[in-house]
């Protein structure tokens, strides 16, 4: 499992994205928080290798390298 969790400021309707190596979208899930985003991703149905979660709401997008083993 991957925590995303994202503080100090406002996201608004905040968006998180899974992608894998090849830019395909695996998980999309969307959050309504004003201060803080928390959102636990199950990657137990995947395959090993390189992943990227992206979180995109008013504060513009963040993405960040996920390794699976």
């Amino acid at each position: 499992r991957v925590l995303v969790r994202a503080d100090g400021g406002k996201w608004g309707n905040a968006r998180v994205t899974l992608c894998d190596a090849m830019g395909r979208v695996l998980v999309t899930q969307s959050v309504d928080s004003d201060f803080v985003v928390d959102v636990e991703l199950d990657l137990s149905d995947l395959s090993g290798g390189i992943y990227f979660v992206t979180l995109v709401g008013d504060f513009g997008p963040a993405t960040r390298r996920v390794i699976k083993r």
